[in-house]
């Protein structure tokens, strides 16, 4: 048996009674003050208003539905003050009485003739300024060295897309799959750096897409963890913060930061409230009202209706809160794109330094619709518990339908004419060709969140819990919604043409045709093939957590917490398009047939078009063409003998439709799935933070360990299947479908991973003055392994003894963050700011491919592999630092005379930049090293107006090449509104108000910078009716 040291019995003793005897001396000569802090300018309880007992150090923020709890205030009269940005302080006098409480509670913002605004001297308050207000003080309050955002605080916003209302924040960037706003970049890291969580909780999104094609500045197929804005809406959100550095309370997956979603709540307002938002969007390039082909294979409408609704209220006497809401929006955008491509070596014959070979041009207009349905309820089901349930369910559709040619000029770069920049073309008028591709997405993803959760306070004591859901699936399948994927065809042969455009980096190429057959005449696109895609996703998190937190009973406000979480993250994929293909063998189809049947009315790049690309066809028509893919969708399933999925022969031989014996094993084996992963993370946390006059103190270590069951094929080598008898290659691989089948035939086996980690944190803000702060933070976090490398299938040499193979041991990238900011808050009670932010951010720890790892390096716990060489992935610490500052400015201009006394000013400029320890490491992707940001308002009475502007400079390497780079440029986006009663607004949004388009340039030794890709989608304006009651 254990026995504990006298010595340190007597000491726990001393310090416990020691601790008694002054928690109960303070109870005699204190008290405790609660209540709410309510707004009468926009009827809202108050969040992170400043509460303060003059004369004292205990100063608390009110939380959610304004409530507060001042503790060991002195007995007797006592003046509390409540400041809060934007509006004047409220001062009040309460005698408190030793060992008891008492209640009080404050209106501040005076009052107000309606609840639009309010006038404070010269100053008048809006919806936009109340947002504005809101996030500088909840800055002011952040531990967490952090920036956040009310809704409110930008206007309009199209689509309610929440990374177009991130991107005007300093030190943001977004990735984006073309016209999309996808995942968020912080600091110059990229979008798997950081996390999104809604109301602190871990938010499932899965995406096909980033799974197996990748954004601009992710590898395609390494299945990273970017998180995705598809099935977020703003409309459901109060608020985003933006975590620079992560405390011990949060998950520290996080290296780059944390964004969190702030939700509504019901008890956050005074009485029933119901915000209803009718209208629509426009693209410019179909700003129609009439009827036009497009954009799949029929006529169609190029607008539909957008909604939001929002309808809060409390019941049972303030005890049930409920937050109801339903959005809705859909937008067609046309998305053009152009890629050249060049050959760069010279010969004696052809001294050009860089001569195009082939453009590919897309023509890839899409309908995204976004839906989204939350609801909240709140309880108080005593005066110390309140029980909470957040669900919201998000829809995400995406039909895009690209259409795109390829256009060669064949021959070799000799014969190539022009100067191979400007123009180009074929040599002769038959030696080019063109190939056809592009493919249709039916693209549905679905969310659901349900977040029960509750928390109790009793006196110093802080006790919450939740349990949270949240799934996610996301899946293509064309063929099921009557599309097709792709339509294959054999490339059109014995082509010519010329082909000329203004400058290096345009995009207005003008095509006319020479010789050959009419490039128009879809009977002359032979073997005809169809496609479908199959690509799925889904992740399934759930987590439970419980947080405790205890204020002490000294003169110094001070507080412990401690809190315990466990997760469980599923996620799997599959992709089955390699093996999903057929051959068209109906009425005029087979290997020397074609689609002439089935032909579509889509125009390829039609008049007007933004890039002004022009086709001139021999007989004087236009593009080339593409069938009808929604009749053959159709087609597919009234009649599926038209069809024939033929499987290859051999390696040699593949099927009729063009499946060869790789497709057959991708299909059917290697990606189905191609990871099939669970991590089940177990961690716990202590924190404390102290005020000591005017610095204020947080520290804590967090402890997080994560264990790994990848469900992964257990194949045969190959030289196993050659002894069962079946056929191989030379090189001793598998060659019938029999002899693949067979080769993965034995039952699925789990493999095992494990890490651990600590994550420390400490973060200090000091109050200068009280307009004048400055912030310091520094912590630990990690970035998780990609999923592909964790889970997958092997493969085994047996001659070669070599097993190629991913690493479920693999470690996560580690890093150490420091972060400072200094703040200024001045005007108008302290609603303008200024403020300088630097932070670095070390990873080291990265992933290397390819090596070669001994049994015991790898972790292998199979004997009969003991002596095999495992070639794997690994950890190398060759250390990566991104650095960055960020200057932003706010002001509202209310000392200009009363017709411009509503302007304001919003500017931010960043600077980012990456360093490496070696040399040799390829580089960080998509990094843009100079950004300004830039938004001008100006309200007067019923009229408002925003105009806003980004400018990024030349970025890094980007597209996973180190020769190219995305090209400086400037898009602006326009807003407005007119107030037609007080409860009625009109309103207007446009984004990217001058087309400006997207550029991605190509350099080489010697030679001029050139386009590689040009990508424009229109400007996209959207307009409608907002009010609220």
């Amino acid at each position: 048996m254990h026995h504990t040291n006298p010595r340190t019995s007597r000491l726990l003793v001393a310090v416990s009674l020691t601790l008694t005897f002054a928690a109960s001396a303070l109870a005699q000569s204190t008290g405790t003050i609660t209540g709410h802090v309510f707004n009468t300018v926009n009827k809202e309880f108050v969040r992170d208003a400043e509460i303060h007992v003059e004369g004292t150090n205990i100063t608390v923020p009110s939380e959610t539905s304004g409530a507060f709890t001042l503790s060991r205030v002195p007995a007797g009269e006592v003046t509390v003050t409540v400041n809060y940005t934007g509006l004047p302080p409220t001062t009040a006098r309460i005698t408190v009485n030793a060992g008891g409480t008492v209640a009080h509670e404050f209106e501040i913002g005076g009052t107000a003739a309606d609840a639009g605004t309010v006038k404070l001297e010269t100053f008048r308050v809006t919806t936009e300024v109340d947002g504005n207000a809101k996030a500088l003080q909840r800055q002011k309050n952040s531990m967490n060295l952090g920036r956040s955002v009310s809704s409110d605080a930008f206007g309009n916003v199209t689509e309610g897309n929440v990374g177009e209302f991130l991107k005007y924040l300093p030190g943001v960037e977004m990735e984006y799959s073309e016209a999309d706003t996808r995942g968020p970049r912080l600091g110059g890291m990229s979008s798997e750096y950081a996390s999104v969580t809604l109301d602190g909780h871990s938010i499932a999104s899965a995406d096909a897409f980033s799974q197996y094609t990748g954004y601009e500045n992710s590898p395609a197929g390494t299945a990273n963890r970017s998180f995705g804005f598809d099935t977020i809406s703003i409309n459901s959100i109060e608020s985003i913060e933006i975590n620079r550095i992560t405390p011990a309370s949060m998950d520290a997956d996080a290296p780059a930061g944390n964004i969190n979603l702030k939700t509504r709540k019901a008890f956050d307002l005074k009485g029933r409230r119901i915000d209803l938002t009718v209208g629509t969007v426009f693209n410019t390039q179909e700003m129609t009202l009439k009827r036009d082909v497009g954009p799949d294979d029929s006529n169609g409408l190029k607008y539909r209706p957008n909604y939001a609704l929002n309808y809060s209220d409390v019941f049972l006497n303030n005890r049930l809160g409920v937050v109801l809401s339903v959005q809705e929006s859909n937008v067609f955008v046309e998305q053009y794109r152009v890629d050249d491509t060049y050959n760069r070596t010279p010969t004696a014959t052809d001294t050009r330094g860089q001569v195009l070979t082939g453009v590919l041009l897309k023509d890839g207009p899409k309908w995204t619709e976004r839906a989204t349905y939350t609801a909240t309820f709140d309880f108080r089901a005593t005066p110390n518990l309140t029980l909470s349930l957040n669900t919201l369910f998000a829809r995400y559709h995406a039909q895009f339908y690209n259409r795109q040619v390829t256009m060669n000029a064949g021959g070799t770069r000799a014969t190539v004419p022009g100067d191979g920049v400007l123009t180009y073309g074929t040599a002769t008028p038959t030696g080019g060709s063109i190939v056809f591709g592009g493919g249709n997405g039916d693209k549905f993803t679905n969310t659901l969140n349900v977040i029960p959760s509750f928390e109790y306070r009793r006196g110093n004591l802080t006790v919450d819990g939740a349990y949270a859901s949240s799934h996610s699936r996301n899946a293509y399948d064309n063929l099921a919604k009557g599309t097709l994927a792709t339509n294959n065809v054999n490339n059109l042969t014995g082509i010519g043409f010329t082909a000329v455009r203004t400058s290096a980096d345009g995009a207005d190429w003008k095509f006319a045709q020479t010789g050959g057959p009419d490039w128009t005449d879809l009977s002359q696109q032979k073997n005809p093939r169809i496609s479908d895609d199959t690509r799925a996703n889904t992740i399934d998190l759930k987590s439970g957590e419980l947080n405790s937190k205890y204020v002490l009973p000294f003169r110094l406000p001070t507080f412990l917490q401690v809190g315990a979480k466990d997760t469980r993250d599923y996620e799997i994929a599959k992709d089955t398009r390699s093996y999903s293909v057929w051959q068209f063998i109906g009425p005029g189809g087979g290997t020397t047939g074609s689609f002439a049947n089935y032909p579509s009315p889509i125009v390829l790049f039609p008049g007007g078009n933004q890039p002004g690309v022009q086709f001139t066809s021999i007989g004087g028509a236009g593009a080339p063409s593409f069938p009808n893919r929604d009749a053959l969708g159709t087609l597919f399933h009234t009649n599926p003998e038209d069809f024939l999925r033929s499987l290859p022969v051999s390696s040699t031989v593949a099927g009729s439709s063009g499946m060869t014996l790789s497709n057959y094993e991708s299909g059917r084996y290697l990606n189905v799935p191609t990871y099939d992963a669970t991590e089940t993370i177990h961690a716990g946390y202590a924190m404390a933070n102290t005020r000591i006059n005017k610095l204020q103190l947080q520290g804590g270590v967090r402890y997080e360990k994560t264990d790994i069951a990848s469900n992964e094929l257990d194949p045969y080598s190959n030289q196993q299947v050659k002894a069962a008898g079946f056929a191989v290659t030379s090189a001793g691989a598998p060659d019938s479908v029999a002899a693949i089948d067979y080769k993965y035939s034995r039952p699925r086996v789990i493999r095992h991973g494990q890490y651990d980690d600590y994550f420390p944190s400490l973060t200090a803000k000091y109050t200068i003055t009280p307009n004048l702060l400055a912030d310091i933070g520094w912590g630990k976090a990690i970035k998780r392994p990609n999923l592909k490398d964790i889970s997958g299938t092997r493969s085994i040499n047996d001659d070669a003894l070599t097993v190629t193979t991913p690493n479920p041991n693999l470690l996560p990238e580690r890093s150490e963050k420091l972060a400072a900011s200094l703040s200024y808050f001045f005007g108008s009670a302290g609603i303008n700011n200024l403020q300088v932010t630097a932070s670095r951010t070390k990873v080291k720890n990265q992933t290397i491919t390819g090596q070669n790892l001994t049994s015991d390096q790898y972790g292998n716990t199979d004997p009969a592999l003991d002596s095999y060489q495992f070639i794997s992935l690994s950890n190398a610490d060759a250390p990566v630092t991104w650095s960055s500052m960020e200057y932003s400015y706010t002001q509202y201009l209310s000392f200009l005379p009363r017709v411009f006394q509503g302007t304001s000013i919003n500017l931010s400029y960043t600077h980012t930049y990456v360093t490496y320890a070696n040399p040799a490491t390829f580089p960080v992707q998509g990094v843009i090293p100079n950004s300004v940001k830039g938004t001008l308002g100006w309200r007067y009475n019923r009229v408002g107006l925003s105009f806003s502007a980004i400018w990024q400079d030349n970025s890094g390497p980007f597209l996973n090449s180190t020769n190219r780079y995305q090209k400086e440029n400037t898009k602006c986006d326009l807003s407005g509104s007119y107030k037609l009663t007080n409860r009625l607004n009109f309103y207007l949004a446009c984004r990217n108000v001058f087309q400006q388009s997207h550029r991605i340039m190509e350099k080489s030794a010697g030679n001029p910078d050139v386009l590689f890709r040009y990508e424009n989608y229109g400007t996209i304006w959207s307009f409608g009716l907002k009010g609220t009651f």
